[in-house]
Order: structure tokens, then sequence, then C-alpha cells
């Protein structure tokens, strides 16, 4: 079927999208794929995030880190950008960092109706039957699918057809919406689907969805645990531009990306039977890709973050109105104990 051409009457409804979609990604003229390396923000002298580079530096030279880069970000622009032992264009894997990217670019196709977070994964999957039958879209996304951590025969070697397939096999562990499991084979699942709606590979889809319109440097490589849900590789800047994405209801230099309501839905408890299995970490809930590090007393998140096995840590304040990301390489615990120094500094220097 020609990109331009009408879907049958017949058509079911998501071939019907898909076929939209295709149309338009077909005229769609992307610009590289790279972005152009950056300087460092360098504030002057004496403002309020000199002790904030002092302190990279002096965390590098505990050894506590091997290298350091700090964003910060608040409204169109950037605050402040300073790596140590590397430098700011650095590209490096993110792990579970990876998460809000794969759930954002998924989002995209809902945005444009390709796609509906109540729509069965069984849909576009016919394999997922049985107990899998009332998996949804939003179940994947959410982590509340019932699917295992692992599933055996699972492999980042596999095309995520063959991946989907094989992690269709798997028995659920709970009844899907009923309890929130962390893990990386649901975002798989969630490539497929992306891949089935939108015709393309799932490095193809990213790059029409967010890697040209935000001007991304974020590309995807295998590892054990899933390279949708871990493997992201990305340098500073690139995710502050994510990062800025959600902080602005969606929007990216004037131009919506995704619906104020849809980035809402992104920041939105998941409704599940929640407990946190990072012992490393302080969680409160979880929406699609964020988990809450702080919630009010209606249990709405006023500290969201994703972060990532080997410290990479990107978070946002939705009360003081900013997004940070620690850029590290070493091992979570190490990347929330510099993080904990960090907030309450940036907090100091956004004030200032």
């Amino acid at each position: 079927m020609s990109s331009d051409a009408e879907p049958p009457t017949n058509a079911p409804p998501f071939l019907a999208r898909r076929t939209l979609l295709a149309s338009g990604l077909a005229s769609l003229v992307l610009p590289p794929a790279h972005a152009q390396p950056l300087p460092q923000h360098a504030p002057a002298e004496g403002s309020g995030f000199d002790s904030i580079r002092d302190e990279l530096k002096a965390a590098i030279a505990r050894q506590e880190v091997p290298w350091a880069g700090l964003l910060v970000t608040r409204g169109d622009e950037d605050l402040f950008m300073h790596a140590e032992g590397v430098g700011p264009d650095h590209v490096d894997v993110l792990r579970s960092a990876t998460k809000v990217a794969t759930c954002t670019a998924v989002m995209t196709l809902v945005q444009s109706g390709a796609l509906s977070l109540e729509d069965p994964v069984a849909r576009y999957i016919p394999a997922w039957g049985g107990d899998k039958a009332s998996v949804s879209v939003g179940h994947l996304l959410s982590m509340n699918s019932g699917l295992p951590v692992r599933a055996q025969g699972f492999s980042d070697e596999l095309s995520l057809a063959e991946a989907a397939e094989v992690i269709g096999r798997a028995p659920l562990q709970a009844r899907p919406g009923e309890r929130f499991i962390y893990g990386n084979l649901g975002l798989t699942v969630a490539g497929r689907v992306a891949e089935v709606v939108s015709g393309q590979t799932w490095d193809g889809f990213f790059r029409s969805a967010l890697g040209a319109p935000l001007g991304l440097n974020f590309t995807y490589g295998p590892l054990e645990t899933g390279r949708l849900g871990g493997g992201g590789r990305s340098d500073l800047a690139s995710y502050g531009r994510l990062l800025r994405l959600h902080l602005n209801g969606g929007l990216h230099e004037g131009q919506v990306i995704l619906r104020s309501g849809l980035i809402a839905r992104m920041q939105t408890s998941n409704g599940s039977v929640f407990r946190n299995p990072i012992p490393e970490t302080e969680a409160y809930g979880y929406g699609m890709g964020w988990w809450f590090d702080r919630i009010d007393s209606a249990g709405r998140p006023l500290v969201i973050s994703d972060p990532g096995a080997w410290g990479a840590y990107p978070w946002i304040d939705l009360e003081r109105r900013y997004g940070a990301f620690l850029f590290v390489r070493k091992q979570l615990a190490d990347g929330v104990r510099l993080v904990r120094r960090l907030r309450p500094m940036i907090e100091t220097a956004l004030a200032s």
C-alpha cells in the first residue's frame, strides 16, 4: 500500500490510523540526527552556581564518580550546564533514565490519534490473547500490565517483533492494572506496538517522533536488560530538551509535541498497588516513566524522576518549575547521594 493511499473501508481502526500517520511522515524532511556540540553554560563568578561546580569537582576528587555532568533548565533555556572529567557533549548510557524518552515517544502516537492508551495490545500483536487479552498499551507504559520482571528466552538480540512473541508466552504475575511491577518487558512490547502502528523500525520511529523535532542526540543500543527501557544513549543538552518538553506542557519552541493533558497523564499515578522495589531511592508512586520522589497530601507528585542503575538521574521539581539532569556512570547509589547534596544547592542558586 502506498503511503498516500486511502485505507480500505473495512480496515481495522489501527490500520486506518497507521495509514494516516505514514502519510504524514512520508513528507517529513528530517534534519541531521546529531545536534552540534554545545559550550558549557558558565554563570558569572559569584553566582549561586559556583558552589555546584565546585561540588562536581569535589565528587571526582573524592573518587565518588569518575566524571560528572549537570544540567539545570527552566522555561526555554538551560541555566547551567557543566561537566567535569568529560566534555559537555559527552554521550553515555542512561540505563533506566531511558524510560521517560521511550514513553514520551509512544505517547506521540496517542497525540496523533494513531493509538489509544486503552487499546488492547492484542489489537496489534495477535498472539497476545489468553491471560493477556485485557493488557492495554497504557498498562505497558504504567508498569502495571502484570508482566514479570524477566521472561525466559528474552534477549536484546531479538527483534522487537520476536521479543514481543517471547514476552507474550510469559505468565502474568498479577491481573492487568492490579499491581506495579517495575521492569523493561512492557516497554519492549510498547515499542513493538509503535513499530506496527507507525510502519517504521523503532529507531526510525523515535527519530521522526522525538529525535528530529527536538534535535536530540539520542540513540538506543542493546543491553542485557532491554534497550527500550535501559539502552538509551544521550548527552546533557539533549536530555535537557526532553526535560523542558515535560516542564513546558508538551511544547518545544512553540510547537506542540504532546498535548498538556498527555504530559499530565504521564505524571499521574497508575493507580495500582505500589511498593518501591529500589532501596537506594525514596519513591511514593509511579506514572509513565516517572517515579514520584515527593508527593503532596493528596498523593499528587511534587518532584518526579527517572534514575538509572549507573547513576544518571534526571528530575523535575513541579513546584519550583525547574528540571535537572545529573549525568554520571557508576552506581545508582552514588548518583543518588550526589543528587541529595546538589538539590538544595540548586534550589538556593535558583532563588538567588
